[in-house]
C-alpha cells in the first residue's frame, strides 16, 4: 500500500518522502493517488489560492479506500493541521471546495474558505471527514457556512462529519443566513465543535427562495451545542424540502420551542424528527421524542395531559401529543415507533391514548413488530408483524374504552389497543401509532404488558 506525501515545501515529484512531496493536495490526487492509496499532507502545509478547488481522488473505490492523514513531517505521526499552522484554504468570493471521490476518507485536515463552503461540482460517494477543521477566513457578509453539500447531478451516496470543528469566528455581519444551505444526499454531523461569532446563523438548514429544495436525502445531526454560539430564529427556514432531518442528543435553546420550522415551509415529502435532546430545547422530557413533523401533521412530548402511572423520564409524566393535517386523512400521521423489550410466552400488549373526538378502529390503530412466533425461532430471523386496523376499511367500529385509566387533563373518551403475542424468544417490541382523522390524540407512550 503506497504512501504519498503533501507538503509545500516539497519538490513536486513523485511524493515518496517529504523531500519530493507534492506541493498541493491535488497533484497527488490526480498524479499518484491509487486505489488503497495513504496521502500524508504535513500538518504545516500551507496552499492558498483565490480559485476553485478540485481535488479529485478518482481511484478510490469501496475496497480500496484513500485515507488523507494530517501528519508531523518530524516523526510521520498523526497530528491535526488546527494545532499548527497548516490549511488548505481558497479565498474568492463564491468559490468552490469540490471534493470527489467514491470512498475518501480525511483525518485532521483543515480546510479553510474565503465566504462558505461548496462541495457542490462533483460526485461525492461515501466521503467522510474526521477531526477536521473547516473554517470561514473572510469576513465579508455570509449568507451560508456550506452553501451546498452535493447537487442534482452527483447525488452523494453519504457524507459524514465526525468530531470536526466549524468556525465562523471571523464574521461580523450576516444575512438572512443558514449553516447549510443545500444537501442532495445523505449527511451526518456527529458531535461537532462549533466556534461563533457575535453574529450568527438565523437558521440551521435551508435557503430563502421557496423555489429551491434544502434536503434530497437526509441530514442528521448527532450531539453538538447548537445554543451557546448560535442566535438561531428556526431550525429549518420557509424553503420547500424533499427530505429527512433529524436532530439527535444536541443542546437547543428554548427559543425554539415553537419555531422548529418558519413559517411557509412545506414539508410534501421530507420529515424533521428531534429526539433526546436538551430539555431546553423543544420540551420536556429530555429522553425519548421531542418532536416530529411531516405532512400528514405533528407530534410533539406534553407534559399536560398525562395517565397516571404512564410514560416519564424519571422525573416528568409525558404523553405524545398527534395533532394531524387535513393530509392525515386516508394517508395517516404516524407517530415514531415506541419500543419495550418483552419475553417469550403469551402475553398482551397495551396502548392508552385520550381524544375529544370519538374514534374507530381503523381511524386510529396502531403496527406492532414482535420477536418471532415459529416453533424453532433459531430457523428465521423474521419478525411477527400485527395490526389493529380492521380488514374492512369502511366499518366504523368504536374503539375499546380505556376509561379505566386515570389521566391528568384528560380528554372526553379514553381508549385502548389489545394485541396479545406470543414469541417463542425474547426481544424488542416495537408499536407505531397510526391516525388516519383530522383529530387531536393523546398516546401514552408506555406500553402495558399482561
Amino acid at each position: 500500500m503506497a504512501t504519498l506525501r503533501v507538503w509545500d515545501g516539497g519538490d513536486n515529484t513523485d511524493g515518496t518522502t517529504w523531500a519530493k512531496a507534492y506541493t498541493t493536495i491535488e497533484n497527488a490526487s490526480v498524479v499518484g493517488a491509487a486505489a488503497g492509496t495513504i496521502v500524508w499532507v504535513a500538518m504545516d502545509h500551507v496552499q492558498t489560492q483565490a480559485t476553485n478547488l478540485t481535488v479529485d481522488f478518482s481511484a478510490a473505490t469501496r475496497a480500496a479506500p484513500i485515507h488523507v492523514y494530517s501528519v508531523d513531517r518530524a516523526d510521520d505521526g498523526y497530528s491535526r493541521m488546527m494545532d499548527s499552522t497548516g490549511s488548505i484554504e481558497i479565498t474568492g468570493t463564491l468559490t468552490t471546495f469540490d471534493l470527489r471521490g467514491e470512498m475518501v476518507i480525511y483525518h485532521g485536515i483543515a480546510f479553510h474558505a474565503g465566504i462558505w463552503f461548496r462541495f457542490g461540482g462533483g460526485a461525492l460517494d461515501s466521503t467522510s471527514f474526521y477531526d477536521c477543521l473547516f473554517k470561514i477566513v473572510g469576513s465579508a457578509t455570509n449568507w451560508t457556512f456550506f452553501d451546498q453539500i452535493g447537487q442534482l447531478t452527483y447525488y452523494p451516496a453519504f457524507v459524514r462529519f465526525e468530531d470536526c470543528t466549524f468556525d465562523w469566528s471571523i464574521k461580523t455581519s450576516m444575512t438572512t443566513a443558514a449553516f447549510i444551505g443545500e444537501i442532495y444526499g445523505d449527511v451526518e454531523i456527529i458531535n461537532p465543535t462549533f466556534i461563533g461569532a457575535t453574529v450568527d446563523w438565523d437558521h440551521v438548514l435551508g435557503l430563502f427562495s421557496t423555489s429551491t429544495f434544502p434536503v434530497r436525502g437526509t441530514l442528521k445531526l448527532i450531539g453538538g451545542d447548537y445554543a451557546t454560539d448560535w442566535a438561531v430564529s428556526y431550525l429549518i427556514s420557509s424553503a420547500g424540502d424533499y427530505g429527512d432531518v433529524i436532530f439527535q442528543g444536541c443542546t437547543l435553546p428554548a427559543t425554539w420551542k415553537t419555531t422548529v420550522k418558519e413559517t411557509g415551509y412545506s414539508s410534501t415529502r421530507g420529515s424533521v424528527l428531534i429526539q433526546n435532546c436538551d430539555t431546553g430545547a423543544i420540551s420536556a422530557p429530555v429522553e425519548g421524542l421531542n418532536y416530529y413533523e411531516d405532512y400528514t401533521g405533528v407530534v410533539t412530548t406534553d407534559t399536560t395531559t398525562v395517565r397516571t402511572g404512564g410514560a416519564s423520564d424519571g422525573e416528568t409524566s409525558y404523553s405524545w401529543l398527534m395533532a394531524p393535517t387535513a393530509s392525515a386523512v386516508g394517508d395517516p400521521l404516524r407517530a415514531p415507533p415506541i419500543t419495550r423489550w418483552v419475553a417469550a410466552g403469551s402475553q398482551t400488549i397495551t396502548l392508552y391514548f385520550t381524544t375529544t373526538a370519538t374514534l374507530s378502529k381503523n381511524d386510529f390503530y396502531i403496527l406492532l413488530e414482535s420477536p418471532n412466533e415459529t416453533a424453532d425461532p433459531s430457523q428465521t430471523a423474521q419478525i411477527n408483524f400485527e395490526t389493529s386496523k380492521l380488514a374492512d376499511l369502511f366499518l366504523t367500529t368504536e374503539l375499546a374504552d380505556g376509561s379505566a385509566e386515570v389521566w391528568t387533563a384528560g380528554k372526553t373518551k379514553e381508549y385502548k389497543i389489545d394485541i396479545t403475542i406470543t414469541p417463542t424468544e425474547p426481544g424488542i417490541c416495537s408499536v407505531t401509532c397510526c391516525l388516519n382523522v383530522d383529530s387531536d390524540v393523546y398516546v401514552c407512550p408506555k406500553l402495558e404488558i399482561t
